[in-house]
């Protein structure tokens, strides 16, 4: 079952040249569902109850409770810090190493975007903030720095603040990597 829908809500350029509300192009959301019929009433999928936690996700330990939380990489760009930003390609390696699965994300190298607003003449009109959105917050950016300010992100990752810099598997014997989830403390 698939289903697609395109907003109406986003600020751009219009055909006529003046920019507003509803023109340009505008945010499209596409949804897949795969259904799945049983014929035995109350029956689980199969392995729903085997294995609760998956083998290629990683989990951390929350800082409230000690709880497991899986790693999840939320961020969208990630971008070279000023002191690496005259490097050749080092926003693609940023973007490529922050968002990989463990990300790997140096702070003095590479940071990543939160979320971006409006500023200057688009500032407080409605719509506006989405533009930034969907201009900045994309790889390779085309974020109009008099228009949009980008804030950083307090890591790529949610379930943990702290992202490790390297990731090494845990090995039992030499060469014989550990089966099953990998918690990082």
């Amino acid at each position: 079952m698939q289903w697609t829908y395109y907003t109406g809500n986003t600020w751009g350029l219009c055909a006529n040249g003046t920019e507003g509300m509803g023109c340009g192009a505008q945010e499209m959301f596409r949804n897949c569902a795969d259904v799945q019929i049983f014929s035995v009433v109350g029956a689980f999928p199969p392995n729903a109850l085997t294995n609760p936690l998956p083998s290629s996700m990683m989990y951390v330990k929350s800082k409230d409770n000690g709880a497991l939380e899986p790693l999840v990489v939320t961020a969208r760009v990630c971008k070279a810090t000023d002191k690496f930003r005259g490097v050749p390609g080092m926003d693609d390696r940023c973007q490529r190493s922050c968002l990989s699965y463990p990300p790997v994300c140096p702070e003095e190298e590479c940071y990543c975007l939160s979320h971006c607003e409006a500023v200057g003449r688009l500032a407080d009109q409605e719509g506006t903030d989405v533009y930034c959105h969907r201009n900045c917050l994309r790889y390779p950016p085309n974020c109009p720095e008099d228009l949009c300010k980008c804030y950083p992100a307090d890591s790529p990752a949610r379930g943990s603040p702290v992202i490790p810099v390297n990731y090494s598997p845990r090995l039992i014997l030499p060469g014989l990597l550990v089966p099953g989830p990998v918690i990082l403390q």
